[in-house]
């Protein structure tokens, strides 16, 4: 017999598509408010209004809804990065493109932002193992092409450390958003300007005359 939590193969199989998007929906919130120990499976159930035979039909354990809401979050910066690199225009404006679009997605998804910073931050000592190096690898790995193609075009400084672009590109963008999700509230220029300091640097174009 098997465990009473099992799925029905033939238990609320109605058009899931739209039960499996539910599910996740409140599974990033859940997790992230409580963390993995204390989230329950009724929880989540309860949350998406659907019996626990459909979670298990579609999910077969807490583990693997936690993958699963774990890397709907990831994967949410890719379009991101990709739509970014594929658009026409210079590399400032493409990078530009892209920290745009990061705050658009803080500010309309909190939820999978705050679940991210969580997840990664402060882990349950039960949670799965998540690879989140490699989905950070793939994201930065685009952004680093386009840095490249700026020194190709001129844009970037051929000297520049391109991993250090990146990382000083996310750096920023990750922790305006962090800071946003605690309630600071962040102008519409910040991309842009995000942007302007990367590109143009601290230091005036000409050092003050009163330095030695």
């Amino acid at each position: 017999m098997p465990p009473p939590e099992q799925a029905d193969p033939q238990v609320d199989t109605e058009t899931d598509k739209d039960l499996r998007a539910r599910i996740l929906r409140v599974s990033v919130r859940l997790f992230a408010d409580r963390g993995f120990g204390p989230t329950s499976m009724r929880e989540v159930a309860l949350a998406a209004g659907c019996t626990k035979p459909a979670l298990y039909y579609h999910f077969g354990s807490k583990e693997a809804l936690f993958r699963a809401t774990v890397e709907q979050c990831l994967d949410g910066l890719l379009p991101l990065v990709a739509q970014a690199s594929a658009t026409k225009g210079s590399v400032r404006d493409r990078i530009l493109a892209l920290a745009q679009g990061v705050f658009t997605a803080t500010h309309s998804d909190p939820e999978s932002m705050r679940m991210m910073l969580v997840m990664q931050t402060r882990p349950d000592k039960g949670q799965p193992d998540i690879d989140f190096a490699r989905y950070h690898e793939r994201n930065q790995a685009l952004i680093l092409r386009l840095f490249a193609e700026g020194i190709a075009t001129g844009e970037v400084r051929e000297d520049v450390n391109l991993e250090d672009a990146v990382l000083a590109l996310l750096g920023a963008l990750h922790s305006r958003a962090f800071l946003a999700l605690k309630g600071l509230p962040s102008s519409e220029d910040s991309p842009a300007r995000i942007v302007d300091l990367l590109f143009r640097g601290l230091a005036p174009a000409s050092p003050p005359r009163n330095l030695p």
